[in-house]
């Protein structure tokens, strides 16, 4: 299991899922260095610093900033994703409420991706704001989430 937890007015964009990166050991750095395509680890080495240290990543092509975005996406889905490829694997996101745009653009990506691993995310919010709530509802109308109030 590992943990992200998103913070007010934080201005990196994935912050959360940087933080459940980079908590991770170095064996299961190694173990995701053998799964993930080098050009998808390249991508994510850009954010994880401990990534970066531990894998060769090539270099990959300049994009148009929309384009950028995108990319990093899917490379951060599949690297996700390889986790419970290696083993059974929760990530817990808290305070989505607080979350950037392209944080909550990855949760929703990857939890429509993740179906058929052994990869669980549970995220944690309050009713605000908009974006949040507008996400997590969007997730459990497409039938890949389950919405627990717990009060």
């Amino acid at each position: 299991m590992t943990w992200g937890m998103c913070r007010p007015g934080a201005l990196r964009p994935y912050a959360p899922i940087i933080e459940v990166l980079d908590s991770l050991s170095p064996l299961r750095l190694e173990q995701l260095a053998e799964r993930v395509s080098p050009v998808w680890l390249g991508e994510v080495a850009k954010l994880v610093l401990s990534l970066a240290r531990a894998v060769d990543a090539e270099p990959s092509a300049q994009l148009r900033p929309a384009e950028e975005s995108a990319r990093m996406i899917e490379a951060l889905v599949h690297t996700l994703a390889a986790l419970g490829k290696i083993a059974p694997h929760v990530i817990v996101v808290d305070d989505v409420h607080w979350a950037d745009s392209d944080s909550l653009e990855l949760i929703s990506l990857l939890s429509r991706r993740i179906g058929s691993l052994p990869v669980a995310v549970i995220a944690t919010m309050r009713p605000w704001p908009e974006d949040a709530r507008e996400l997590a509802s969007n997730l459990v109308g497409a039938g890949v989430a389950r919405y627990a109030r717990l009060a």
